[in-house]
C-alpha cells in the first residue's frame, strides 16, 4: 500500500480503526503471555476470546480501503 502524506477523511477514518483494533489485539495478546506465565491456561484463554473477530475485522475494512482507493484511482 502506497504511503500517503494527507490522507483523505475516509482513509483516515478507516486506518485510524484499524489501528485501534490492532492495539487492542496486542494488549490482549499480551494479557495471554501474562497468564501463561502464571500457567493460567484459563486466564490465557478468556483473554484470546473474540481476538479472532478483531483480526477479521480489521482485514475487512483495510481490503474495503483497498478497494475503494482502487475505484478513486480510475475515476
Amino acid at each position: 500500500m502506497q504511503a500517503q502524506q494527507n490522507p483523505d477523511p475516509v482513509t483516515q477514518t478507516i486506518l485510524s480503526n484499524a489501528g485501534e483494533a490492532i492495539q487492542e489485539v496486542r494488549l490482549r495478546c499480551e494479557e495471554a503471555l501474562d497468564h501463561l506465565g502464571r500457567a493460567e491456561s484459563l486466564g490465557a484463554i478468556g483473554a484470546l476470546a473474540g481476538v479472532d473477530e478483531r483480526v477479521r475485522y480489521v482485514i475487512t475494512i483495510l481490503q474495503v480501503l483497498q478497494k475503494w482507493q482502487a475505484s478513486q484511482n480510475k475515476s
